[in-house]
């Protein structure tokens, strides 16, 4: 429990309300700062720096390389296409694609593996292994067949001379399905873009299951990451340190805007360190903006906020976490007359003989020589 605070009458402690709208106005002005940071330095300067546009043009080298999804402005979506377009049947487009991905670019790829770990295919049937060569392009061709195509229900193996199914070849509609079945269904099996089942999502999920491209997300996540946090901590340091430090009374601009000025317990304008104390616990609380994690980071620095407000609130003595550390109080300058030193309030005293503040004044004064020396006249 905090001890009270015997303030002078010349010093009045800011209101609940005014103070939540000071802290409300700071963090307004420190979030528009960050995005002033974040785009005018960190997209210009430090993302630049860290090597992120590089490690975006290779992930997009690589993504539009597998015919699987689209460049970096369609965020590597999946691709939609219709019905019919530009005399080609969407479906044809999504078998090609498919076809490609499995027995040209898995393969040259030394990185990319046939079994990604965890893959399963959308539509709940079993996932079959690759355990032939994958240099191989009559292994590799059955693969993908039974994998992606088959399950379609809708295509066969593609034939040879002789009759016999040739994996090497792209499969082919089966002859029922070439002729009674309507391209708007047949484009449904490899891509429903309501369930996201099908041929086509499979093997965008495939994909996106290699290890390969986690490491293109880590380096593309660790660039950013280190681009942001300039722009999450020099506006705190500015906004919430330097400021209040450097302007008179410890005052950030939601203080100055509502009137309200950091003081001591006793009343006297606070000096710098106690100013440097009191909001550099403050600042440290935007640390937490840092961490990776980004939810995480946020969670943590509301839950210090709300520390910090539930203290002012049962602290009895309307100080938060860093007023107690550092032994400030916030004040209502308008209803306050704040001296520098304890000179200034004499001073003030001699002039003003019949104010409250000398009255107070006189009161500690004969408390003070009563708890000095009034065991000892009580002895005498």
């Amino acid at each position: 429990m905090a001890r009270p605070i015997d303030l002078p009458p010349n010093v009045v402690q800011a209101g609940y309300g005014k103070r939540f709208f000071a802290y409300l106005i700071d963090i307004v002005v420190i979030g528009l700062a960050i995005v002033s940071v974040y785009f005018l330095l960190s997209q210009k300067v430090v993302l630049p720096a860290v090597g992120y546009y590089d490690r975006v043009n290779e992930k997009d080298a690589f993504m539009t390389s597998s015919h699987v999804t689209d460049t970096q402005e369609n965020n590597w979506g999946r691709l939609q296409y219709e019905v019919q377009e530009s005399g080609e049947y969407g479906y044809q487009k999504y078998a090609n694609r498919i076809w490609y991905y499995c027995t040209s670019f898995l393969p040259q790829h030394s990185e990319m593996q046939m079994n990604p770990s965890g893959y399963k295919l959308s539509n709940g049937e079993q996932y079959l292994e690759f355990l032939g060569n994958r240099k191989d392009a009559a292994n590799v061709g059955k693969w993908t067949w039974a994998n992606f195509f088959e399950p379609t229900r809708m295509y066969e193996p593609a034939k040879d001379n002789q009759g016999n199914p040739d994996y090497t070849k792209i499969p082919q509609l089966t002859e029922w399905h070439q002729k009674w079945a309507t391209p708007a269904a047949i484009i449904k099996a490899f891509h429903n873009p309501d369930t996201l089942v099908g041929a086509y999502d499979d093997v965008y999920n495939h994909l996106y299951a290699q290890t390969a491209l986690t490491h293109y997300n880590d380096a593309i996540s660790h660039a950013q990451w280190l681009a942001y946090i300039p722009a999450v901590t020099i506006p705190p340091i500015i906004f919430n340190f330097f400021v209040p430090l450097f302007f008179p009374k410890g005052k950030t601009f939601g203080k100055l805007f509502l009137g309200l000025a950091v003081s001591t317990e006793d009343g006297f304008v606070a000096k710098k360190g106690k100013v440097a104390l009191r909001y550099g616990i403050i600042t440290m609380s935007y640390a937490m903006l840092i961490l990776r994690n980004y939810w995480i980071a946020f969670f943590g620095l509301q839950v210090i906020w709300l520390l910090i407000f539930i203290t002012v609130a049962l602290s009895g003595t309307g100080q938060g976490l860093h007023d107690i550390f550092a032994g400030t109080i916030v004040v209502d300058e308008k209803k306050s007359k704040i001296f520098r030193t304890e000179e200034g309030r004499q001073r003030y005293i001699e002039n003003h003989p019949d104010s409250e503040v000398a009255d107070w004044n006189r009161e500690k004064t004969a408390e003070q020589f009563m708890e000095q020396y009034g065991d000892r006249r009580e002895d005498d």
